[in-house]
């Protein structure tokens, strides 16, 4: 019999956060028949050993290599029972009727494809988790104003573009319709991706603020800051390249190298290391993704 949920958990040198996020998981299913999985990615940190210890009964899956956000989301979906996926970050803490709230508001809500929780600090600060569709003006638009935003009504479910995939809750239904998320995003830029489908599909995205989920936010990230800060802004090229026009994709290269090197400029000695080293990273993967492009141009037409 299907289950309620599948909660999926991707680690990557988690070992300081798994142990805390299962055990407010396996606390908060109340009513709910939920199964539990967690796919490491190559973790040098013992946290795959931590989890097979601890909490025997989650299904664990050990990547021989880290392959990625997206694709180790995947490979739990392919092969999990649940009626509803929750893809939840390792650095998260499942809040009281959390699971149960959004389980209930996805059961009752036929149009409504996804939904996420409130993110919240540990000090309770409320995290910005939604965000437009990327595009020039997006980003243009982030850049000013910023780019992540919470609804102005924090007491009731809100239709949203795009949620973070930090506590990301999506229909079955939902999936095999769409499709999983698009391993062409390592990591960033998935959860948005997938969330644009969604909509071209049919479905709404909604902030479910009734639920609760404390996120420390960026753990993994944080291990290697340069990729990551690089992550974030390829990850906006891809969505652009699949969905957007060329050359949306040509002007927002050079004006988020643009972003990069007034950082290095104006950065305090002690960082320009780090931006010089970020704008090395960003032009070698541009170039990477010239190259890609290049190979489809020159690719001769079928038939």
């Amino acid at each position: 019999m299907s289950k309620d949920l599948c909660t999926i958990i991707v680690t990557w040198n988690s070992a300081n956060e798994i142990l805390d996020c299962l055990e407010s998981v396996f606390l908060n299913t109340e009513r709910l028949s939920v199964e539990t999985w967690v796919v490491d990615n190559a973790s040098h940190d013992g946290t795959a050993a931590l989890v097979k210890q601890h909490f025997p009964q989650v299904t664990l899956l050990v990547n021989d290599r880290n392959i990625g956000f997206a694709a180790a989301n995947n490979q739990a979906i392919e092969m999990a029972s649940g009626r509803n996926f929750l893809l939840l970050n390792p650095d998260t803490i499942v809040q009281q009727h959390a699971l149960q709230t959004m389980v209930d508001y996805l059961d009752g809500q036929p149009h409504v494809g996804a939904i996420g929780s409130r993110l919240v600090r540990p000090d309770g600060q409320v995290q910005k988790s939604c965000f437009r569709y990327t595009s020039l003006l997006s980003i243009l638009y982030g850049y000013i104003f910023g780019g992540v935003y919470v609804p102005k009504d924090v007491q009731n479910p809100t239709r949203v573009q795009s949620l973070a995939g930090a506590a990301l809750m999506v229909k079955r239904e939902v999936v095999a319709q769409v499709g999983p998320l698009d391993t062409d995003y390592f990591m960033y830029g998935e959860d948005n991706d997938w969330c644009f489908r969604f909509h071209q599909a049919g479905w709404e995205i909604h902030y479910l603020p009734t639920a609760q989920i404390v996120h420390l936010g960026g753990q993994s990230a944080h291990r290697v800051p340069v990729q990551t800060y690089v992550r974030r802004h390829v990850a906006k090229l891809i969505f652009v390249l699949k969905h957007r026009r060329l050359w949306e994709y040509r002007i927002l290269v050079h004006l988020m190298r643009l972003n990069i090197q007034m950082y290095w400029i104006s950065a305090e000695p002690n960082m320009r290391r780090y931006y010089k080293d970020v704008l090395a990273t960003y032009d070698r993967e541009i170039r990477a993704i010239e190259k890609s492009l290049h190979s489809i141009e020159c690719s001769p037409s079928p038939g």
